[in-house]
């Protein structure tokens, strides 16, 4: 059965009366028996406008009708006295020729059917099937859509939905007249939604909200207040346009005049022209700082829209006019630990980093940086990373529901540190909502110190310069100057050709007589060194020895570092330079002996 509801035109709180019908001779028929189903009226359900998009339109036509069984119609509607085409049907006592029916049928919560059907005249069951319906079910509505090219609008065309009951148990398609029948709000082609209502004692502001793909022009619509049985415009949009959802322009606050919003169950209507499309009984107990606000969806941040204020709306604390309200929505700040304080060349550090969503919406999008500090080397992570742009990893995250989130990343810390460096480990946090918008960033960080043995070798050599047949003593320099004990020093020293070992303070490791090694563990933090002696060859007739030592550490874990060398020269005097040394004071003796003689 068909029903149409006229415009809302007496200004006035009741909603129009049951409507008066009669069943169309069509679709009907052809279907299956559908389940009985409690149907009842909304409250505060929608009115909107019969009138049809024009014939230019190649938009998808989708319309949203509470509960299960559901029948719409589309046709040139008349007066009762003037002609129609299509399938004439009468509607709250409307005449209109439907030339297309959309049927969707269900029993159980389940959709068994739905399809377009065009009017046939001149057959036993007047309608055609033309071709299927795409549909949505949930437990609040059902969904159907249909593009508008499909049906050949044209001016004067306009959509007429309607919803009845029927009853389980008939093979034959009639209704039950025993049935109660409502008049479901007809879904014009825009649906925008009261979305927050700022009241005294507050700075009065409405908000609306489009959750559609299409922008909505609003020129000609009104905000209307109902109080006492009387109907006050407090606000008419005039050349605003609310942006399609997700276009960042969805949102539309609308600033009143004092004293538009009295503190206390007024009933806030908006309509377009005298058709209503939204309404909202706003709680009078806002108190200062709150607003009466809309829920969105947690998982798509679309306004919720059940026709029911106790489930639609809540009083909240934090007004956010010209955007999403804050329920549902997610709070995600950044947090980090390391798993040492203090590290060693060699060892690993797991950064445990927390993006939890300690909120009711889920998060669109989470973007995780964390910048390495110098001295530290990526090896894994629990999560792959997305991008890497020189020592800065980036992670991104989809769909971050509430709830507890984390992952690791491991590094293992590089011989390159210094001994006391601070390996502070910085990670950056952002993300946007379920409808992409940024909310607040964060920043966390975890330090570790580095405690490292640090060892240099230096060697000197007793006397720099030495005659064939002298002994000269090495001491080599082996200083730990770190915070942390060396595992193990191994110290190598090869003595030149020209001299011959003699002793040392540290019996060798290991020696072929030339070649000396010192194998060293557990080397603390302090001073250190060795002695090594050797002969200068009576036969050597060089002028220089130059001897070497080498020196290579690890840490206690075994990790090798950097090592190091040193080397001294022991200069050997010429024997032409000996023989002046000798010549000069014999010179100097004869000279006295010669100046005596002519004294005398």
């Amino acid at each position: 059965m068909w029903e149409r509801i006229s415009p809302d035109t007496s200004e006035s709180t009741a909603e129009s009366s049951e409507a008066r019908t009669s069943p169309p001779r069509g679709p009907e028929r052809m279907c299956p028996r559908p389940t009985r189903t409690s149907i009842r009226s909304p409250t505060g359900s929608r009115r909107l406008s019969d009138r049809a998009s024009s014939a230019t339109s190649t938009t998808t036509t989708r319309r949203t009708i509470r509960r299960d069984t559901m029948w719409t119609g589309t046709g040139k509607w008349t007066t009762r006295t003037g002609p129609a085409t299509g399938e004439w049907s009468d509607v709250s006592g409307q005449l209109y020729g439907f030339d297309y029916a959309i049927a969707v049928i269900g029993r159980n919560g389940v959709v068994n059917s739905s399809g377009l059907y065009a009017f046939a005249p001149g057959q036993a069951v007047p309608w055609n099937f033309v071709q299927g319906v795409p549909f949505g079910l949930d437990a609040h509505r059902l969904e159907f859509a249909i593009n508008a090219t499909t049906l050949g609008l044209q001016s004067g065309y306009g959509v007429v939905y309607v919803a009845s009951d029927w009853r389980l148990g008939y093979d034959v398609a009639l209704p039950d007249a025993a049935v109660a029948r409502f008049a479901v709000g007809a879904r014009a082609a825009t649906n925008a939604v009261l979305n927050e209502v700022s009241p005294q004692p507050n700075p009065e502001w409405i908000e609306i909200a489009n959750p559609t793909a299409s922008a909505i022009p609003l020129g000609g619509w009104n905000l209307v207040l109902v109080r006492g049985g009387r109907s006050i415009v407090i606000f008419t949009f005039t050349t605003q346009v609310l942006g399609a959802f997700g276009s960042g322009t969805e949102y539309l606050r609308a600033s009143l005049a004092a004293a538009s919003l009295p503190n206390g169950n007024g009933v806030l209507r908006l309509r377009q022209g005298t058709t209503i499309i939204d309404q909202t009984t706003y709680a009078q107990n806002v108190n200062t700082g709150q607003t009466w606000a809309r829920f969105k969806d947690p998982v798509t941040g679309v306004p919720m829209d059940t026709n029911n204020d106790a489930a639609d709306f809540y009083i909240s604390t934090l007004p956010s006019s010209g955007q999403a309200n804050d329920r549902h929505r997610p709070t995600i700040a950044v947090a980090k630990t390391a798993s040492r304080s203090i590290a060693a060349p060699g060892q690993s550090i797991l950064y445990m980093v927390y993006y939890n969503n300690t909120n009711t919406g889920n998060a669109n999008r989470v973007w995780v940086n964390d910048t390495l500090p110098s001295g530290v080397a990526y090896t894994a992570s629990s999560a792959p990373y997305n991008s890497v742009s020189g020592s800065t990893y980036g992670w991104i995250f989809a769909d971050v529901t509430p709830g507890a989130h984390s992952f690791t990343i491991t590094v293992a810390v590089t011989a390159a540190t210094t001994d006391g460096q601070l390996l502070g480990n910085v990670v950056t946090l952002n993300y946007v909502d379920q409808v992409r918008r940024s909310l607040p960033g964060s920043t966390a960080w975890a330090n570790t110190t580095v405690s490292r043995p640090t060892i240099t070798i230096m060697k000197t050599a007793t006397p720099g310069s030495a005659r064939p047949g002298d002994v000269v003593t090495f001491t080599v320099y082996y200083n730990n100057t770190g915070s942390a004990a060396a595992g193990t020093v191994t110290i190598q020293d090869s003595l030149p050709s020209g001299m011959t070992y003699q002793s040392a303070s540290l019996a060798p490791t290991w020696t072929n007589g030339r070649t000396f090694y010192w194998n060293l563990t557990s080397v603390a933090p302090g001073a250190h060194s060795l002695t090594l002696t050797a002969l200068v060859d009576p036969t050597f007739t060089g002028s220089v020895l130059v001897n070497w030592a080498f020196l290579n550490y690890t840490t206690t874990g075994g990790y090798a570092l950097v090592g190091g060398n040193s080397s001294v020269i022991v200069s050997i005097p010429e024997l032409s330079d000996m023989m002046f040394v000798a010549v000069v004071p014999l010179l100097i003796i004869g000279l006295k002996l010669r100046a005596g003689r002519k004294k005398e």
